[in-house]
């Protein structure tokens, strides 16, 4: 737990190189704007991802995590938005160290998952996914990944079952 406060901080600084200046800029005056208004910023931060902006999202997020370093929550958020925005090596880390002090808990592990899937590593995505659909059997994004992982070995019908748990909790048009 230390190393991963370090571990944070330096994610962080990565994030920020990519980051444009416009783009650290407006992060930096939106950030100012939410401590001024005593708001949170980790909720800010999932409602700029909602809306289509991760950039900020991920500027907002980390911010949060700097600043509060212990919140499990904002890391395993933080650890998602890296991964959808293609930096899973990033974010393993994170929810490694999650995984092992929160043992047993869906959302981690669908992210692992989740992150293992982006990386190409399809049995790693298939152990972490079926942990998650043993806790909870209609976990929507883990039934999603099982889902391209039984298409990609050519097992349609486990496909489809798995697709169908899927939308049977969170329907979009992308998984009909």
């Amino acid at each position: 737990n230390a190393e991963m406060s370090a571990y944070v901080n330096k994610v962080y600084t990565a994030v920020l190189l990519k980051l444009s200046p416009a783009a650290k800029a407006k992060g930096g005056e939106l950030f100012k704007q939410i401590k001024s208004l005593n708001k949170s910023a980790a909720n800010t931060a999932v409602g700029l991802w909602m809306e289509g902006k991760p950039t900020l999202a991920l500027y907002i997020m980390g911010e949060a995590c700097i600043a509060d370093q212990a919140n499990a929550v904002n890391l395993n958020n933080y650890a998602s938005f890296l991964t959808m925005s293609g930096a899973e090596q990033l974010a393993l880390p994170i929810l490694n160290n999650l995984n092992k002090r929160y043992p047993k808990n869906s959302s981690i592990l669908n992210n692992i998952a989740q992150a293992w899937l982006g990386l190409g590593d399809i049995l790693r995505a298939e152990k972490y996914a079926d942990s998650t659909i043993r806790i909870y059997g209609y976990h929507p994004q883990a039934n999603m990944a099982k889902c391209l992982i039984e298409e990609s070995k050519g097992n349609i019908p486990a496909a489809i079952a798995a697709a169908k748990r899927s939308i049977r909790k969170s329907y979009s048009t992308e998984k009909v």
